[in-house]
């Protein structure tokens, strides 16, 4: 299993933590190097060389709780939950394009 993730160096303050703990894990996390005004705002994953999830969800807590329940019973309230879009797609072509993309991005544009 290759698990790579690249994280957005403009939310550091919160991703600095998961940094350390997946380096630290075996799991190599890399910063993204934005070109000027530009953001890493978007969010994929490819499995098994045919599944690609991407959307506008972080993959938080918040975002992906959605309506159900915690570990401790209790639900999160409506406040809190992110109203997110995501998909889950399964090509091969579609994976391999993306895999592409996040490969070109670790070599070139991660520090």
């Amino acid at each position: 299993m290759d698990v790579r993730v690249i994280l957005d160096p403009s939310e550091a303050r919160v991703n600095d933590k998961a940094h350390q703990r997946l380096n630290s894990s075996g799991v190599p996390a890399r910063w993204f190097v934005p070109d000027r005004w530009q953001l890493l705002h978007a969010k994929w994953s490819v499995t098994d060389t045919q599944h690609t999830d991407i959307g506008s969800a972080n993959w938080t807590f918040q975002a992906l709780d959605g309506a159900g329940e915690r570990a401790d019973g209790s639900r999160p309230s409506r406040a809190r939950r992110n109203h997110e879009a995501s998909v889950h797609v399964k090509n091969e072509q579609v994976a391999s394009r993306f895999e592409q993309q996040f490969l070109d991005d670790w070599q070139n544009r991660t520090r």
